[in-house]
């Protein structure tokens, strides 16, 4: 069988799906909890649903077996937790880089400054400028993150391969082939 990669719309509505059975377990969980509680469990769920799942699915989400779609290695082999650490951990350091440096270095400009800004009532000229001038920072940061997923959007969309920053970080693609059909080789 001729492999078919999977393009960029129907793994944003793989995403998508995913986001709302998110929601769902989200509004079950905020009846009988608090939302600090609810939220910690969310959080939790949702990390290991999107770096287990797969690895013991087959490469399938809920979302993506409802659309039919996969992940898989670069050679056609099914992925394992190994990969998935590397799509959805070190992948998304990368997306998140740019945010991570820029706020460590806001944190730097602004330094223990802070304490001052809390415990007096007018806090120094000088620390309102360091914190308007960190807060520049964080934006370029944000900018430049936002910049880095949007290229690996269009990386899906105009890629032959279909293949996303994530997918080169892991040595992955996502595919409509199913786990029993055969790759050929070409």
């Amino acid at each position: 069988m001729q492999d078919t990669r999977a393009g960029f719309w129907i793994r944003l509505g793989a995403n998508l799906l995913d986001w709302l059975l998110y929601l769902v377990v989200s509004l079950f969980l905020g009846l009988f909890l608090s939302e600090t509680v609810s939220n910690y469990i969310l959080d939790t769920l949702n990390f290991f649903y999107l770096l287990l799942v797969p690895a013991f699915w087959y490469g399938y989400t809920v979302g993506k077996r409802l659309l039919k779609i996969r992940i898989v290695k670069k050679n056609g082999e099914n992925i394992g937790i190994w990969t998935m650490v590397k799509r959805y951990i070190l992948g998304g350091l990368v997306y998140a880089s740019p945010l991570i440096i820029t706020g460590l270095i806001s944190f730097t400009m602004i330094g223990f400054d802070v304490v001052e800004f809390f415990s007096t009532s007018a806090p120094s000229a000088e620390l309102a400028q360091s914190m308007l001038g960190a807060s520049a920072i964080m934006l370029i940061g944000s900018l430049l993150s936002f910049g880095i997923l949007i290229t690996s959007a269009f990386m899906v969309g105009l890629r032959e391969d279909r293949r996303s920053i994530h997918d080169f970080v892991a040595g992955t693609y996502v595919t409509y082939r199913k786990p029993t059909e055969k790759l050929e080789e070409i």
